[in-house]
């Protein structure tokens, strides 16, 4: 019979052990935000603002596209003009809003949604939910708002900065993703919707759109179209949450501010509001 001493030791041990882990949990997380504050310093995160980015204005890429622009991207010099800068006058995130009746205001993030994000992105590899941070595969969001809230925290704002800085901050905010934006993975024929043969591109359709939440965890949720024979696998409403279809855009690039993690190697990545690209086509060399 294992005496209360060994008993009280292994509660000790264990209790360490938990301890410990949540320590390295957290000073992971402070870590993730002394990187970025460091990187996103507003000469840093300016330093983009001559032209915008022109990739991603080509539609239906096989993979092999897909990569090649998604690689190219990440080397390029320019990315995102209106990116998230880290203010150090007020020790926060500030993602640039140039709105109607908001102009040059600025929507300051918590250091929670920004770890929310970062989660929400290594998460999305790490189950192979994408495989590019940026517009063709996982490079915007909606916001899912609790209904309650919405109507009565949310409507009653009329500044919109404040609206978005409000929604944001608020840890009931679910962010939605849709995935392989620009990859071409069925066809229609007949009314009907034929899946690919290619196992992986069938687990990247079937996977498109994914939710996670705004605590700080790698949960990712996925949920698909009712009729998924007939219809596109493009959800865009879940019920008991105000859909708003205004969110951010994030977008990997080497000189980004943001960390993540891919494959055990560390990447970066940005984020804004405005969009990044323009409704233009481009030729396309895979």
């Amino acid at each position: 019979m294992i005496s209360l001493k060994i008993i009280a030791y292994l509660s000790l041990v264990l209790f360490s052990i938990n301890t410990l882990a949540s320590k390295q949990n957290t000073y992971l997380k402070e870590d993730l935000i002394a990187i970025a504050k460091n990187r996103c310093l507003p000469a840093q995160a300016n330093n983009n603002t001559s032209s915008e980015n022109n990739f991603f204005k080509t539609w239906f890429l096989d993979f092999n596209q897909m990569t090649l622009l998604s690689n190219e991207s990440y080397r390029a010099p320019r990315n995102m003009s209106h990116k998230t800068y880290y203010n150090l006058a007020d020790e926060t995130f500030i993602m640039p809003y140039s709105g109607y009746l908001d102009q040059h205001k600025g929507i300051r993030l918590t250091n929670n949604f920004i770890i929310s994000v970062i989660f929400h992105i290594e998460a999305a590899l790490e189950n192979n939910y994408t495989d590019y941070i940026n517009f063709s595969d996982m490079g915007h969001s909606h916001f899912l708002i609790p209904e309650a809230y919405f109507e009565s925290k949310i409507m009653p704002i009329q500044n919109m900065a404040e609206k978005y800085e409000k929604i944001l901050s608020f840890e009931e905010t679910k962010f939605f993703y849709h995935t392989a934006e620009q990859l071409q993975m069925v066809e229609m024929i007949n009314d009907q919707i034929i899946w690919p043969n290619n196992d992986y591109l069938r687990h990247r359709y079937l996977t498109r759109n994914i939710i996670g939440d705004n605590k700080q965890t790698k949960k990712l949720e996925v949920v698909s179209v009712e009729h998924l024979e007939k219809q596109y696998n493009t959800v865009s409403n879940v019920e008991g949450y105000r859909w708003w279809g205004s969110g951010y855009y994030i977008n990997a690039n080497l000189n980004g501010c943001f960390p993540f993690k891919k494959a055990g190697n560390v990447y970066y990545f940005d984020i804004q509001l405005k969009p990044f690209y323009e409704w233009k086509d481009i030729d396309l060399h895979p």
